[in-house]
């Protein structure tokens, strides 16, 4: 265990200060590399917020992670950012937006269709928090920047006193929500994209 070495023995085995120790099984060797980068993509991404400055990779990242149908425009992005942007993250790789999430603080239940406009109702006071929307880049899904994006919304939110949360999702991804402490609410009568969402909400 090379943690037990001091300075001396480090050198003499010729360990690293910075050396990261890896145990693996008898795994395919694909699997391992695949494995590896995806922890050193998630390591070397940060999350933080965003500015007018970032509207145009946030477009872009949208368009790429939803169909045309359901993907909200530039001009929504703006009046979001511009009006209640302090609820807005992304997810940077080495400078570059890989995922965003982003909601409004509301007095209503759950989203409806009208608040995907682009000058959606808000409410700077309401006690709930509606996301609009997660998106990461397939390049770098599965590496826990979905999760590591809701954990830094949430928290968030609920230093900023609201008292729940609500989303509407595909039934594909509501075990995806779940497993973030979310429960299913039933259909949304929300009928954005012309899919069948349903509505999901956490007491935070």
């Amino acid at each position: 265990m090379h943690a037990e070495l001091d300075d001396k023995h480090l050198e003499r085995a010729v360990i690293a200060e910075n050396a990261v120790r890896i145990s693996a099984g008898l795994e395919d060797a694909e699997d391992l590399i695949s494995d590896l980068e995806r922890s050193l993509n998630t390591a070397a991404t940060e999350i933080c917020g965003v500015s007018a400055e970032d509207i145009d990779a946030v477009a872009a990242l949208e368009a790429v992670a939803f169909p045309r149908e359901k993907a909200a425009t530039r001009e929504a992005f703006e009046y979001r950012i511009a009006n209640f942007g302090e609820y807005f993250f992304a997810a940077r790789h080495n400078g570059k937006i890989v995922g965003i999430i982003d909601g409004a603080p509301s007095n209503r239940k759950y989203i409806m269709d009208d608040l995907y406009k682009a000058d959606g109702e808000f409410d700077k006071d309401g006690e709930t928090l509606l996301i609009y929307g997660l998106a990461v880049h397939p390049d770098y899904r599965e590496g826990g920047i979905a999760e590591r994006l809701m954990n830094a919304l949430l928290e968030y939110a609920a230093r900023n006193s609201k008292k729940r949360a609500a989303l509407t999702t595909e039934k594909e991804l509501i075990g995806f929500y779940e497993k973030l402490g979310y429960k299913n609410h039933g259909i949304s009568s929300s009928t954005i994209g012309n899919t069948v969402e349903f509505d999901l909400e956490q007491t935070l």
